[in-house]
């Protein structure tokens, strides 16, 4: 009879028992590990409520003074009910039968898209990285390396 190997899936399983069954421990080791481990949890989840001390009910805004770069009398960045930063200019009120009617509707644009044959033109940088020449290169999609004073 030949003997299988187990499966990956196996393995970590196996391990993942191992690991949370505590073989090998003593009792008393058991509890405390199980003490930290809450008091972890504890302190983790408390970090994450820290940034509410921030939240202004009254203006439904948020603002951290402890940032060194703030604009003067800026009263904060404005959030929703449930406390997400929303946009200050353009606030929006999205769901997903927007979202799903915004699919469906094709892109109007598709036929003059095909049709572009606009291509940048690709150049090799590897000097302008290497000197200290100020400039602007683009890197990917809304990326650019800027170098100005000698600083990038």
């Amino acid at each position: 009879m030949k003997r299988r190997t187990p499966n990956t899936k196996n393995k970590h399983l196996e391990l993942f028992i191992k690991f949370f069954s505590f073989k090998g421990m003593d009792k008393p080791d058991r509890k405390s590990f199980l003490k930290i481990l809450i008091v972890i949890l504890f302190i983790v989840s408390l970090s994450g409520c820290r940034s509410l001390d921030d939240f202004n009910r009254d203006t439904m805004t948020m603002k951290v003074d402890s940032l060194r770069i703030i604009k003067p009398g800026w009263v904060g960045n404005p959030v929703d009910e449930d406390g997400r930063f929303v946009n200050h200019e353009f606030p929006a009120n999205q769901d997903y039968n927007n979202f799903f009617l915004w699919q469906a509707s094709g892109n109007p644009q598709k036929e003059e898209k095909k049709n572009d044959t606009f291509r940048l033109k690709t150049v090799n940088a590897s000097e302008f990285l290497k000197s200290r020449e100020e400039g602007i290169v683009l890197i990917g999609h809304a990326s650019f390396l800027i170098r100005t004073v000698g600083n990038s």
